[in-house]
């Protein structure tokens, strides 16, 4: 269980991410482009990536959207930075399972990601927290077309 200090600090990042993303704007050029919308909440981000030829990831943003979908986009995309396409898929598989409930341990690659953890209390904000994933996991695994929704399961 969390100590009310740590779920403050965590409360706080979040706002300070939903309201400052990191890794905001367009990337130009990007050689991967993708959309993901969230309908039931309203969110939008446009993920923009350049996976050099050693695999390894370049990424930025754009859309709007609650806190928690700006936030989790932002401190994903921070993670993911100049990491390897398999390691990145890792780390969103990891996050994925933290924020639906399905971890026990808090694995060391999700960093700050894990202030999202308290998502898995709140079923109907796990979306927002995970649109970004879903547009990454398709665009990375090259099964994205050019939108994804958080209302097709993968």
């Amino acid at each position: 269980m969390l100590s009310d200090d740590v779920r403050l600090l965590y409360q706080e990042m979040i706002l300070d991410h939903g309201r400052s993303p990191r890794h905001f704007g367009e990337l130009v050029p990007a050689d991967r482009v993708i959309e993901g919308i969230n309908p039931v909440c309203g969110d939008v981000v446009k993920l923009y990536l350049n996976v050099q030829p050693n695999q390894t990831i370049q990424a930025q943003f754009t859309g709007h959207g609650c806190a928690i979908s700006m936030a989790a986009t932002s401190l994903l995309l921070e993670l993911i930075q100049g990491q390897s396409v398999e390691d990145a898929l890792h780390l969103i598989d990891q996050y994925r399972q933290m924020v639906k409930g399905e971890l026990t341990v808090m694995p060391d690659v999700l960093g700050k990601l894990v202030s999202l953890s308290g998502v898995k209390g709140y079923p109907s904000r796990i979306k927002c927290a995970t649109l970004g994933c879903h547009a990454l996991k398709a665009v990375l695994s090259d099964q994205a077309t050019q939108q994804v929704s958080t209302e097709t399961e993968d």
